[in-house]
């Protein structure tokens, strides 16, 4: 590895330090101070890689609910193959599944966050975790950018939404990553799960909630918030 390599590995480790020990003090979300914000999405990214990495760890912290569609990739796609279309990957795409996304936002004021995508992407965007649906394999027979989904909290629909409102349709967010990944010498490999982007709004409920997400013929995802 090259001097530079090195310096730019150390920059990152840093950094991804440096919001590890922001969350494990519970600290307000703000960007990133000037002399550590990465200077482009493709440094932001492994920032992420290094914060997920110190996240194993973690203790768990309060969080909040996002309601995604996730697919499992059932084939590599390998970077010489790209760029990729939604026909490409359609091909591509095992099974599909309901997802509930498990948010820690860090009280985050979401008046500061336009214009901070590199800040929001080095920190990992907030996910803590994931709790997957049973998955669909006859998912090609739906339409999944007319999917409803429904956040239903301890009997209460708390917010509802379509597979268009991600993106205009749940797989461009999978076409998206799909041709990122070879910019950082990476590729979607078979068995990979994806999250698609959530439906709804993000919802913060209290400890004790019994938490749904149902999403038409793919079926419903449920968890109990401790």
């Amino acid at each position: 590895m090259s001097e530079k390599n090195v310096a730019g590995q150390e920059r990152s480790e840093a950094v991804a330090r440096y919001l590890f020990e922001e969350h494990a003090v519970r600290k307000r979300f703000a960007p990133l101070p000037a002399d550590l914000a990465p200077t482009s999405v493709e440094e932001a990214y492994v920032v992420q890689a290094e914060l997920v990495e110190l996240n194993r760890a973690r203790d768990g912290e309060p969080v909040g609910i996002g309601c995604e569609i996730a697919v499992q990739v059932g084939a590599n796609l390998p970077a010489a193959q790209a760029p990729f279309t939604r026909r490409h990957l359609f091909g591509a795409i095992e099974t599909v599944m309901p997802a509930i996304e498990m948010i820690e936002d860090r009280a985050a004021d979401y008046e500061q966050l336009r214009g901070q995508a590199i800040s929001l992407i080095s920190d990992n965007l907030w996910n803590a975790g994931v709790i997957l649906g049973g998955p669909v394999a006859n998912w090609r027979a739906l339409d999944l950018a007319a999917v409803r989904g429904k956040l239903v909290v301890n009997g209460d629909t708390l917010g509802e939404g379509q597979g268009r409102d991600v993106m205009g349709h749940p797989l461009d967010a999978l076409v998206w990553l799909a041709n990122l990944l070879p910019m950082q010498g990476k590729s979607l490999t078979a068995g990979m799960i994806v999250l698609t982007g959530s439906l709804i709004p993000t919802n913060f409920v209290a400890a004790g909630s019994e938490v749904r997400f149902l999403a038409d013929a793919l079926g419903e995802v449920r968890v109990t918030v401790e």
